[in-house]
């Protein structure tokens, strides 16, 4: 069958399971590849998903037996995938369809505080850049319409959505998010910035204000 190096060598990165890949970035010059494997397979088993291991910190790293130059690589190959995930986005992405609004944040449903972002679009609905706005419980006055619109005109966004994260995993709108978006809304028209939608991420589920006619 061949080591995962070899493997990756003849059939590419996608031919290979999650332990194989997980063998190769703990991979050394003149290591013992079968000894890398089971190194794999045993942290593979233990953190239960390749999803789970991208969540890490260093000190979570340390305790499944890996070094800090084992944790930086981790961190280094996910950091990688994001940007290049997130690029594809920018580039394909209808932004005002919130199922694509959704893939774009879908780290947020790992958060355990609520956290409030902005996605700035250009004038063909696509992201420009994702920017975080507030940490912690959200009320209606916690997000404020010039930290919304300061970057948005910055970078001459046409448009913006705001996203945000219920970390119950029910992403229902309360009445602070309506009277939140109704008020940015306002706010966008003054400035010529649309606010397209308001959707909030719950457990791998998610609310569209705009689809649910709350946007006012």
């Amino acid at each position: 069958m061949g080591s995962p190096l070899e493997r990756i060598r003849e059939q590419g990165p996608a031919a290979l399971g999650p332990i194989e890949l997980i063998a190769i970035v703990l991979t050394r010059e003149d290591d013992d590849s079968d000894l890398r494997m089971t190194h794999a397979k045993q942290l593979y088993e233990q953190v239960g998903s390749i999803r789970n291991l991208a969540r890490f910190a260093d000190a979570t790293f340390r305790q499944y037996n890996l070094g800090e130059l084992d944790a930086l690589r981790f961190q280094a190959a996910f950091e990688l995938g994001r940007r290049a995930r997130e690029a594809k986005l920018a580039k394909e992405a209808d932004m005002c369809n919130p199922e694509e609004v959704h893939e774009a944040f879908r780290f947020l449903e790992d958060e355990p505080r609520e956290q409030v972002w902005v996605a700035l679009l250009d004038v063909k609905n696509r992201l420009i850049i994702k920017q975080p706005l507030h940490t912690g419980t959200l009320d209606s006055s916690v997000v404020g319409t010039r930290d919304v619109f300061r970057e948005a005109l910055r970078v001459n966004a046409a448009s913006i959505v705001l996203v945000h994260n219920h970390p119950s995993g029910d992403p229902t709108p309360s009445p602070e998010d309506v009277e939140l978006t109704k008020r940015l809304k306002t706010a966008g028209k003054h400035v010529e910035v649309e606010v397209l939608d308001h959707v909030i991420i719950g457990s791998d589920s998610f609310a569209s204000l705009h689809r649910l006619g709350l946007m006012g």
